[in-house]
């Protein structure tokens, strides 16, 4: 059966284990702080508190944010930006300059931040972007808190489904994988990387463990899929101006190839997914074309579609719990946990229109 919530005050010894799960280096004052509230008065103090804005990381040299204007010091590499990003993100979780009653929330708020990275991940290296890793950045603390009201993000596409949509044309992820060469769906890596890592999962790693499965294929998703999913995220590439701005985040993201009234890289044929997706078939919406031509928006309808498809799927929602599991908690799942843990976490991701923080609150 599930857990029984905690109802006790956390004491010293349970107010430092929960700091240490939700935020970055809770010192002593505030361990003793939290001793005596209840875990539901702590969540509520960590998660629920409206926090200062983001400052922007700038040029320690010229304490310019490049990052927003593009202006950076032509006698410097990228190479550099990226580590004043890279220490500007360390400094965000470890709250630096944030007021002391307002500390503890934002480090928590940035602890979910990493966490998301840790599942939608980033290699500097291969995107090559200081610019590109910070609006990213900035996307994923736009929905870190998905439980509370944005001022920005609107209600209803304010959860880690919609972040999966958004994310699938950012400028950093269509760097990583490959995305800015996708035309037509000839370049396979995101659809892979999606289905494999950042949503579903591959399951049990056998092709014989049940009917209609072939070489390549796994439990949840087969090759057919990875295919399919090529072509529907056919057609974007990098923004190197940082110029098209999404209308929900107000973040610049990846543009299609061509025009917005003919994204001439994508594939406009109907994809046809497995078995394992129902059979589904998405087409280009006829409303949404350009006579026979596709556009920003038809392409970006079919990626909305096949995310839909792949939260329709049960696995999916396990498979992000078992990750925040492993991140909050500790990396064994045993069968016990699986049943008594993640399969009611899974009910309260899938509840709550697949918001994390509701899952995340819960858990702790």
């Amino acid at each position: 059966m599930p857990l029984t919530p905690y109802s006790g005050p956390l004491g010293r010894r349970g107010a430092a284990h929960l700091l240490r799960r939700a935020t970055y280096g809770p010192t002593i004052q505030q361990i003793k702080a939290f001793s005596g509230l209840t875990a539901a008065q702590a969540i509520q103090q960590l998660y629920h508190q409206a926090l200062p804005a983001t400052p922007p990381p700038v040029d320690p040299d010229t304490n310019e944010p490049w990052v927003l204007t593009g202006v950076t010091d032509p006698d410097k590499m990228e190479f550099e930006y990226q580590q004043y990003f890279k220490r500007w993100f360390i400094g965000q979780m470890m709250s630096a300059g944030v007021p002391a009653g307002q500390s503890l929330a934002y480090s928590a708020r940035e602890k979910l931040v990493f966490f998301i990275h840790t599942i939608l991940t980033a290699i500097a290296e291969k995107i090559g972007s200081s610019r590109a890793m910070y609006y990213q950045n900035q996307l994923f603390r736009l929905y870190a808190l998905d439980g509370v009201a944005s001022a920005v993000v609107p209600a209803a596409k304010l959860n880690f489904k919609e972040l999966t949509k958004k994310v699938s044309v950012d400028n950093a992820m269509l760097n990583l994988l490959d995305g800015t060469i996708n035309i037509r769906g000839g370049n396979e890596n995101y659809g892979r990387e999606l289905l494999e890592l950042y949503s579903i999962g591959r399951g049990l790693e056998t092709s014989d463990v049940t009917a209609g499965l072939g070489p390549g294929d796994y439990f949840y998703y087969t090759e057919q899929d990875v295919q399919a999913a090529a072509k529907v995220f056919s057609g974007f590439q990098f923004d190197d101006q940082f110029a098209v701005i999404d209308p929900d985040t107000q973040l610049p993201r990846g543009k299609v190839r061509g025009s917005i009234t003919n994204a001439s890289a994508h594939d406009n044929d109907p994809k046809q997914f497995s078995v394992r997706f129902g059979d589904a078939v998405i087409a280009p919406d006829p409303l949404l074309l350009n006579g026979t031509n596709p556009t920003e928006e038809s392409a970006l309808d079919e990626i909305s579609r096949f995310i839909d498809l792949i939260y329709d799927q049960n696995e999916t929602a396990n498979y992000i719990c078992r990750k925040i599991y492993r991140f909050f908690m500790y990396h064994e799942i045993t069968d016990t946990i699986n049943t008594n843990i993640i399969q009611q976490m899974a009910a309260t991701f899938r509840a709550n229109n697949f918001k994390i923080q509701p899952v995340i609150e819960e858990l702790l």
